[in-house]
């Protein structure tokens, strides 16, 4: 027979593995709580899912009382969308913005598809009619607004864009135990959110967190934002990223110089485009970078080669490898010239551009070309 305080310890084991523990405020320099939480847009997402991206968690106030959306909050949304759109800073800094709601499908969903009238709020608060200016209140919220709020922006009803995750935390798991929920906040007895931003980066810390404290006007300008994650990247490129790279592109050479293409191929992305010295036209992606290989599978063979001056630049998401190299087949010698643009993906990265070409033409070479 198990004894009783077995049986007891099994059942607690089993209540904490069913349940994650709660999460708790955070500080930059501390790993953000993990979270699982299903999205508005359908599916679910967590932070492991996001390992390896830098992460911006956004929790919007949404509301302040029945029917009462958070302007401000669509703004920021909507905000962030069109710079996307227009700059495509996610991809150019391997980086995804979440937006965290405490609250369920319905009403979420409703103050998102409100953001095409609470844009036009803005718009009127920017320019309030002519007699109206007078009122210290209306001149004050118009500085405001033009100051704070820059990008005119508008939507159409009922095709809102979601771009970015819209997670739903109506059980406060994340929320409450971030202490970004209230039932009483900037005025408004209401359950509401607390306006935060939190920048996590590739591994889940904290390096950026802002609360507001007594308004929604309270919030770090988007642009800011921005450039702190451009920034985080360019000074927290991981130490062993230029070493990784340099690791990655030797490894391919040695099996290239064994008649071996498929180390290249591993390593580059589908879209990867490639400049062949011995063809006219660029080649455009994997697909048709492996019917070249295919040409030549088994017959390249290099019996050394020297890797020489290799540089590693990095830019956010993106890295580019440049160096010289040397081989040697018998008693003939060849010198190229490569560039390979690589982008981060995940953990790791993938060749998107290579470029060879010769330093001088082996036609021109005593011993000719391998």
């Amino acid at each position: 027979m198990i004894p009783r305080f077995v049986r007891t310890l099994a059942m607690l084991g089993t209540l904490f593995a069913a349940h994650q523990l709660p999460a708790e405020p955070v500080m930059p320099g501390q790993s953000f709580p993990d979270f699982d939480l299903p999205a508005l847009q359908g599916g679910a997402v967590s932070l492991a899912s996001l390992r390896g991206k830098n992460v911006i968690v956004i929790v919007p106030r949404v509301r302040y009382g029945e029917g009462k959306w958070c302007t401000i909050c669509n703004y920021g949304y909507a905000e962030l969308a069109a710079l996307d759109a227009a700059e495509n800073f996610r991809a150019a800094t391997n980086t995804e913005v979440v937006f965290v709601s405490p609250f369920g499908r319905d009403l979420t969903s409703a103050w998102i598809e409100a953001t095409p009238a609470e844009l036009a709020k803005i718009d009127g608060w920017k320019n309030p009619p002519e007699a109206d200016r007078a009122d210290p209140r209306v001149a004050k919220r118009m500085a405001n607004a033009r100051r704070l709020l820059t990008m005119d922006l508008t939507a159409e009803p009922g095709k809102v864009a979601k771009p970015f995750p819209i997670l739903l935390d109506a059980e406060r798991t994340l929320t409450g135990g971030l202490g970004v929920f209230a039932t009483e906040w900037g005025g408004a007895k209401a359950e509401q959110g607390i306006p935060a931003v939190y920048i996590l980066d590739h591994d889940g810390v904290v390096r950026f967190k802002h609360v507001a404290q007594t308004s929604t006007w309270d919030r770090p300008e988007t642009r800011t934002i921005l450039d702190f994650v451009a920034a985080m990247n360019a000074k927290d490129s991981r130490p062993d990223d230029a070493e990784r790279i340099i690791a990655m592109e030797r490894a391919a050479l040695e099996r290239w110089g064994a008649g071996d293409p498929e180390g290249f191929l591993s390593i580059s992305a589908d879209d990867v485009v490639y400049f062949d010295p011995y063809l006219e036209k660029r080649v455009d992606g994997r697909a048709a970078l492996r019917e070249r290989y295919a040409t030549i599978w088994g017959k390249v063979h290099v019996d050394r080669f020297e890797m020489l001056n290799p540089k590693v630049q990095l830019c956010g998401g993106a890295a580019v490898l440049t160096f010289n190299h040397v081989s040697y087949v018998a008693d003939r010698m060849v010198r190229w010239n490569c560039t390979e643009v690589y982008r981060r993906k995940g953990a790791g990265w993938e060749i998107i551009q290579s470029h060879w070409s010769y330093t001088t033409h082996p036609g021109i070479v005593r011993g000719g070309g391998d």
